[in-house]
């Protein structure tokens, strides 16, 4: 099969997903006469019977290949360069904790999230105003022993006491 070209489809049966959704299957077929002939027939996997070889097309084929039509795309790179930074800025709300809720209750735990969103923009802040110098101290650690009182070189005014 390898380097030949087949432009038979045929169905390969039915597959239902955990949605309960079937999807009818199909199957590109190469013919028996191709894969006897063929010089990597020994290590291919036989087939059933005396037909040739089948390759299934996945049942979303035509979204996957839309798919990557866009990311070939000069549009994509935007997209990615922006999908990028919003994953940054969540990964960064999970080191602060989000993901476990220390209170009980929804407008405690909205509080939970506000106080972590504050602290990574305030981080973010210090990052892009230079207030954290080029010490290369790590700018949470410098919000954090702000937040307690230690003066560490940032602007009192910037955070509070």
């Amino acid at each position: 099969m390898r380097g030949q070209v087949t432009r038979t489809i045929v169905p390969a049966g039915k597959r239902t997903d955990s949605t309960g959704t079937v999807h009818r299957l199909r199957a590109f077929r190469f013919e028996a006469a191709v894969c006897w002939t063929c010089p990597q027939r020994s290590q291919c996997i036989p087939a059933k019977g005396r037909k040739g070889r089948q390759v299934l097309i996945h049942p979303q084929e035509d979204l996957l290949q839309e798919a990557r039509e866009l990311q070939q795309s000069a549009d994509y790179d935007q997209y990615r360069r922006r999908r990028v930074v919003a994953e940054h800025r969540l990964a960064r709300l999970e080191q602060l904790g989000i993901r476990q809720a220390r209170y009980f209750g929804r407008g405690k735990t909205k509080f939970q999230l506000y106080l972590a969103a504050t602290v990574a923009n305030l981080t973010l802040l210090a990052n892009q105003t230079g207030v954290c110098g080029d010490s290369g101290e790590d700018p949470d650690s410098i919000v954090t022993t702000a937040l307690n009182g230690v003066n560490c070189g940032v602007d009192r005014h910037l955070l509070p006491a």
